[in-house]
């Protein structure tokens, strides 16, 4: 399959509009932040969107880049770090990303809020990185 350059515009776009909206929160003073409880669910929502993108690009550019031995999630992080798309540290953040993605949406466990807003706090900037990486990566080999 080859790589769609629209749909990886479209990911990517869509993956940094989400962690711009959850930026609004990541500002936000906690105690206001924790006076509404729908907060918390549009960022766990806005966290599944933008990881969602990223396993998705992950999924597209894996199989346009030849790599077919995805079954899950995870595997596609494991993939881009062997096409080198990643870097190893890169792969093992998108692996934990998917780990609470999967979390989030299965709900194998109880979601701990501190967890999440130690995330709001310091893991957009990872998941911004992860995009950032795969666009000039997909620059690089000319893809788009």
């Amino acid at each position: 399959m080859p790589l769609d350059p629209d749909v990886v515009l479209r990911l990517l776009a869509q993956g940094r509009r989400h962690i711009e909206i959850l930026r609004t929160y990541q500002k936000m003073p906690r105690p206001e932040f924790r006076s509404e409880a729908g907060r918390m669910l549009a960022v766990l929502h806005g966290l599944q969107i933008t990881i969602q993108c990223l396993i998705d690009l992950a999924l597209h550019v894996s199989a346009a880049l030849g790599e077919m031995r995805i079954e899950t999630y995870a595997d596609a992080a494991r993939a881009l770090v062997d096409l080198e798309v990643l870097s190893a540290g890169q792969g093992e953040t998108m692996r934990a990303m998917v780990g609470l993605r999967n979390l989030i949406v299965h709900a194998y466990a109880a979601i701990d809020e501190e967890r999440i807003l130690s995330l709001l706090d310091s893991g957009l900037d990872d998941l911004a990185g992860l995009l950032d990486a795969m666009e000039r990566d997909l620059k690089k080999r000319g893809a788009f």
